[in-house]
């Protein structure tokens, strides 16, 4: 599937020093996987070349999207409200980002999950990218946030318990921040503002982004429920360019955590913007894009984020799905795996992480439901008598299980841990018929079976009919009203898509063959579940001091290591022990031979494909660019570590880029440097913006206000007017075919071997003449 470049021979493309493990010379008609690299540097390798496309795409030269809020639909999807599906299918190929995506999270950055919480804080360009220096960076690893603004009362970091968080006041002008020394990072401070159309050009008329406490600018029903950033809710670091994309498409953020209630021409000293304008009837269609003095710009990066808003419930479920795509018996396979069962059976629960409790709840109930749907049953005198008359064993059907309310779709937006927990199965209930939890759960079992038995053996297509429609078919069935969170989330209103009445009946096709195996793969879950050595170890793995109140994010390198071990992963055998939790699942998901595991893949399959309508634009238009390997070719690896702990571990390549460039940008013609000082600040904050609170004279003391910031740093130094600025900068309507060429080289900043921290560390461009360009700042 991949078309990336194989290495034949050890080439130099650096001037810096590097001592590389594995060093290679280029093929163009070779595959990456023939290279001599472990499985293990292999998906290190793809990590960082994931996220070095989304970081070089969004260039002025190329796709032209400001990278910030590109970096956060992938990263910081949950507290931004952003969470773009990320499996789905264009033109009959399947699209799956999560898996490249989960690359570099699991390897290269497992902290900058942490993130990915409650709050209302995304994902700055400086988080990945390491123009700062190190201390930065181990701060975040021992902090779990970063600190690169403030509220006004002078304190900074986010995602905190109580009032001590910030809120977005003076990104980067904090005293403490430095940048890095080494120039070569540095110069990597043009990813915050200098990515996106029209940056360069509006900083210069004195626009320097959002204010303070804004949230993102889309009209999502997810952001409106969000509400509005709170300082006593994880704050956030909110200002500036965070959300450029979406906050440039109406003029100011959907919210303001700090009640600043401005625009974009409230900051502009000349000039007029105007908003984008949504159609008549579909305001999630835009008529025209924003203007700035009548120049229309964004097109792009508006309809991506709308796009990502306007399908955020619908995200998480697919997120899920696309997971399940990457699970295998390798190192990253296995780790995918333990992802998903912590879903489906959620082992490792917490409270102050109650997104990923949602998530959980919507997984756990694929399994636990079944036992409302059969209380049901047992409970309603037609039903039975249906059962009976048509060959159900009776005596199964009379030993009747212990009642048990299904999750259901609002459930999820009030998550409670100890509803989420796959041992709720294991509890006594104040009116339980069977004391005995292990006993009723094999009754569950036995029933099931004896369902799936029943239906294979109605030879009359009259009555499987009638059985279907009785048990199956609607709202008025056991089976969709036990289901309904999976068929119709409707969850605060928020019409999530889920399976679909469609999806549903075709499930129910043919005399309901697909559903009937489900349950017969159901019914195995069970007799797992019902085994006392599982259950034994999953109390166990709950109530150990190391696994208590944390979910899997929270988890260290070690600790997700040790307990993907005790779950049965062997990484010496780079394979499953057979019985373990992990192997019984792992055939539960891919083992064809098992009744009911290509119909959970049909089933995903629906739940996958309800999407690609939705995101045919913006793939076509945009993310194609990204993801697509016929647009990149990667050559010149050279690697010094065997596992992404090695502290100073570095990894460096070179990026072949073929797709789309902006038109209207000439900047792969910008070839003279420009000077980024030690003082400059990255966030490009305007002071005079922010000074109107009478609260600021109490923060005074921390602010640097002698740092070089707001201004275009290569406008003075190469004397560029603003029709230049226009003109590098570029206004992201138009694309044509470009050729361009980046080395990359990351390295790992972490002072901990247990909690790698793996950053960009410098980019070279060239473009199609092979001439070095450059950033303006």
């Amino acid at each position: 599937m991949r078309k990336i470049l194989n290495i034949l021979s050890s080439i130099i493309i650096f001037a810096m020093p590097f001592t590389s493990a594995v060093s290679c010379g280029k093929n163009k008609n070779s595959n990456k996987n023939d290279l001599n690299l472990t499985s293990i540097q292999r998906e290190m390798v793809e990590g960082a070349e994931f996220m070095s496309r989304l970081i070089i795409s969004s260039r002025h030269e190329n796709i032209n999207i400001n990278l910030n809020e590109m970096l956060s639909i992938y990263l910081t999807p949950i507290p931004t409200s952003l969470m773009i599906p990320t499996s789905f299918k264009y033109n009959n190929n399947n699209v799956n980002f999560s898996t490249k995506i989960d690359k570099y999270r699991n390897y290269l950055a497992p902290s900058i999950q942490k993130l990915n919480k409650t709050g209302s804080a995304g994902t700055y360009a400086s988080y990945v990218m390491g123009m700062y220096d190190d201390s930065f960076y181990t701060n975040f690893l021992k902090n779990n946030y970063f600190e690169d603004s403030f509220n006004l009362n002078g304190d900074i970091g986010f995602n905190k318990p109580g009032d001590k968080n910030e809120m977005g006041y003076f990104s980067g002008l904090d005293k403490n921040l430095k940048l890095s020394n080494e120039e070569s990072r540095r110069d990597l401070s043009w990813g915050i503002q200098d990515t996106g159309p029209l940056t360069n050009y509006l900083l210069d008329l004195d626009y320097d982004g959002s204010y303070p406490g804004d949230y993102n600018g889309t009209n999502g029903l997810s952001t409106f429920f969000h509400g509005k950033p709170d300082i006593n809710g994880g704050g956030t670091n909110s200002s500036g360019y965070l959300h450029y994309n979406s906050v440039i498409s109406k003029g100011k953020g959907y919210w303001n955590g700090n009640d600043i209630y401005k625009d974009i021409n409230d900051k502009l000293k000349s000039g007029k913007y105007e908003s984008a304008k949504t159609s008549k009837f579909q305001s999630d269609n835009f008529s025209s894009y924003p203007k700035i003095n009548n120049i229309e710009f964004n097109k792009n990066g508006i309809d991506l984020m709308n796009t990502a808003s306007n399908l955020n419930i619908d995200g998480y479920i697919n997120n899920f799905v696309s997971s399940i795509e990457g699970v295998s018996s390798t190192d990253f396979g296995a780790s995918m795996l333990l992802n998903i069962v912590n879903i489906l059976t959620p082992i490792l629960t917490s409270d102050i992480d109650w997104v990923n409790t949602s998530i959980q709840m919507i997984g756990i109930s694929l399994i636990y439901n079944i036992q409302n749907a059969i209380n049901k049953i047992q409970e309603s005198d037609d039903l039975t008598a249906f059962l009976i008359n048509n060959g159900f064993n009776q005596e199964i059907l009379n030993n009747k299980t212990n009642k048990r309310p299904q999750v259901k779709a609002n459930d999820i937006t009030k998550p409670n841990v100890e509803t989420a927990k796959i041992t709720r199965i294991y509890n006594e209930q104040e009116n339980d018929i069977i004391k005995d939890q292990l006993e009723n759960l094999k009754q569950v079992g036995i029933f099931i079976d004896e369902l799936v038995k029943f239906s294979d053996n109605l030879k009359d297509n009259n009555i499987k009919k009638e059985f279907i429609e009785k048990f199956f078919k609607n709202k008025r069935t056991p089976f969709w009203d036990s289901y309904e969170v999976i068929i119709k989330p409707n969850v605060m209103g928020i019409g999530a898509k889920g399976l679909t009445q469609e999806g549903w009946d075709m499930l129910l096709d043919n005399g309901g063959e697909r559903i009937i195996n489900l349950l017969s793969l159901l019914s195995d879950s069970y007799k797992e579940l019902s085994k006392k050595e599982k259950s034994k170890q999953l109390l166990e793995i709950e109530n150990s001091d190391i696994y208590k109140n944390k979910s899997l994010q929270q988890l260290s390198k070690s600790e997700f290591t040790k307990l993907r071990s005790v779950l049965g992963y062997s990484i010496a055998e780079n394979n499953f022990v057979e019985g373990s939790i992990l192997d019984s699942y792992y055939n539960l998901i891919t083992n064809k031979n098992i009744r009911g595991v290509s119909e959970f893949d049909f089933m995903l399959d629906i739940l996958k494909d309800g999407l690609n309508y939705d995101m045919e634009n913006v793939y076509k238009d945009s993310l194609q660019y990204i993801y697509d390997d016929n647009y990149w070719n990667i050559s010149n690896i050279k690697i010094n570590s065997t596992d992404s702990s090695k502290i100073n571990g570095e990894l460096e390549f070179e990026l072949n880029y073929t797709g789309v460039g902006d038109i209207s940008s000439n900047a792969d013609q910008q070839l003279k440097k420009v000077d980024v000082p030690m003082n400059f600040n990255p966030y490009q904050t305007l002071v005079k913006h922010q000074m109107n609170d009478p609260n600021v004279n109490k923060i005074k003391n921390l602010i640097d206000m002698d740092r070089t910031s707001g201004v275009v740093l290569g406008k003075d130094q190469l004397k560029l007017t603003q029709k230049d600025l226009l003109e590098y900068d570029g206004t992201a309507m138009n694309y044509k075919n470009v050729n361009h060429n980046y080395k990359v080289v990351w390295k790992n900043l972490s002072n901990d071997i247990n909690n790698p921290y793996w950053v960009v560390t410098g980019i070279k461009s060239f473009n199609e003449n092979g001439q070095e360009f450059f950033n303006i700042y």
